[in-house]
């Protein structure tokens, strides 16, 4: 084994089930199975090699070992997760290649109330100079308020990102992030892990916080820092940061270590003070055996302001959202002049003409593989469920703003071939 390939965790523990092996399984013979939902399996070249794991992430005897499912120590068990939070992009399973994620690593402020609300903590911790001591507060310190949520997104704010903003923009594309904190008694702690976070733009930004304002947050945000006599005057200020908010990730992206995860003595992170972005691959040393491995329904336009959708729970659509289905609309009257509507039984966008149905999912992720993924639950939904009968064939159309990979055109060309699953992509750019 040339070292660590995939991580992961048992969902069912051993169990006998059919042989793998075609000719034992013929002959009746059962073998043991666990399991196992995968939460990431790196490339060939990203593979955590063993040289690496003889540094004191495994012990000798697990790496000779030549059965499967030995329980690896405790001690060795959280050291060998330090090292895999911070290695480089892996590739969710099933997908044979994909682009490179950019992965870094920044510090954020340290907060005793687990990043929900102001601590009070900012202004003995920091700085004479910062603005968390001057002001007795953090940008960073909402940053883990699950409940506040917009179209299934999480908007914060990231001080490293604040530094970082500039280059993160010209690039335009979602990175991996993961979060350490410097605790009062200066011990450094691994806080969360984020995939596919995305820099907002001034106009997202500046949308984001209206919308925040519309719900009360922001208010309540002022508040929590004046509970912790706090300068909330100083909250939204431009002399230490643009905007109040800078980042935007989905829910489902962020693992939280609870309780967070101390540093390893041995671990790059360890020298790392500012809160800007580092490169994780960058951070690695290289291992002294080998080098480094490379690394009802309506026809007017939506306002472009958010709103709350009712449903089976309220859902709240984003600005980004909002315009897509605008332009969307533009579109499709072009095309299919009096025949569209929006928000009829909850679907996005639908043109009913002569001879179809079609039905439109949108989904403002600029990753079109997560577009794909939170649309196509959705869409399948709208157009076969029992619930929805509709007197024409229906065709499902998944709206996102940049174009799909080849690897992301072979899925769904795959969907329609195999499972005869009448699914396209449509780019609308805003």
């Amino acid at each position: 084994m040339p070292g660590l390939l995939a991580s992961g965790h048992v969902t069912r523990g051993s169990y006998l089930g059919p042989h793998r092996d075609p000719a034992k399984r013929r002959a009746g013979i059962d073998g043991l199975w666990v399991r196992v939902k995968w939460d990431a399996v790196a490339l060939p070249e990203q593979v955590l090699p063993k040289q690496t794991l003889r540094r004191g992430l495994l012990p000798a005897n697990l790496l000779r070992v030549a059965c499967s499912g030995p329980e690896i120590p405790k001690d060795y068990a959280e050291r060998l997760e330090r090292a895999w939070a911070v290695y480089p992009v892996k590739a969710e399973l099933g997908v044979a290649k994909i682009p490179e994620v950019a992965h870094k690593v920044t510090r954020i402020c340290y907060n005793s109330l687990e990043w929900r609300k102001p601590s009070g903590d900012a202004r003995t911790l920091e700085a004479a100079n910062t603005h968390n001591h001057r002001n007795g507060f953090g940008h960073e310190e909402w940053l883990f308020r699950n409940e506040w949520q917009i179209d299934g997104w999480r908007y914060g704010f990231i001080q490293g990102v604040n530094k970082g903003r500039n280059p993160l923009l010209a690039k335009g594309t979602p990175f991996d992030l993961t979060l350490f904190t410097i605790t009062p008694t200066k011990q450094r702690l691994y806080v969360a892990g984020i995939r596919a976070v995305e820099c907002l733009t001034d106009k997202q930004a500046d949308e984001a916080v209206a919308a925040f304002k519309a719900r009360g947050w922001h208010h309540l945000m002022l508040q929590e820092i004046k509970a912790v006599q706090g300068n909330a005057e100083e909250f939204g200020s431009t002399r230490y940061a643009k905007h109040v908010l800078n980042v935007r990730f989905r829910q489902g992206n962020c693992r939280i270590f609870s309780p967070p995860r101390t540093v390893a003595s041995d671990d790059p992170v360890r020298k790392l003070w500012r809160y800007q972005l580092y490169d994780t691959r960058k951070l690695r040393r290289p291992p002294k055996e080998t080098t480094p491995p490379k690394y009802p329904g309506s026809s007017d336009e939506p306002t472009i302001a958010p709103w709350v959708r009712s449903g089976t729970d309220p859902v709240e659509c984003t600005p980004e959202h909002a315009r897509i289905q605008a332009q969307l609309m533009r579109e499709l009257e072009v095309q299919y002049p009096g025949k569209v509507t929006r928000e009829q039984d909850f679907i996005d966008v639908r043109v009913c003409t002569d001879t179809a149905l079609l039905l439109f999912e949108i989904k403002s992720d600029l990753e079109p593989r997560t577009v794909i993924r939170q649309a196509l639950g959705q869409v399948l939904e709208y157009g076969f469920h029992p619930r929805h009968q509709h007197p024409l064939p229906v065709e499902l159309v998944i709206v996102g703003r940049q174009k799909p990979s080849k690897d992301d055109a072979r899925y769904l060309e795959h969907l329609r071939s195999e499972f005869k699953i009448p699914v396209t992509y449509r780019v609308v750019s805003i």
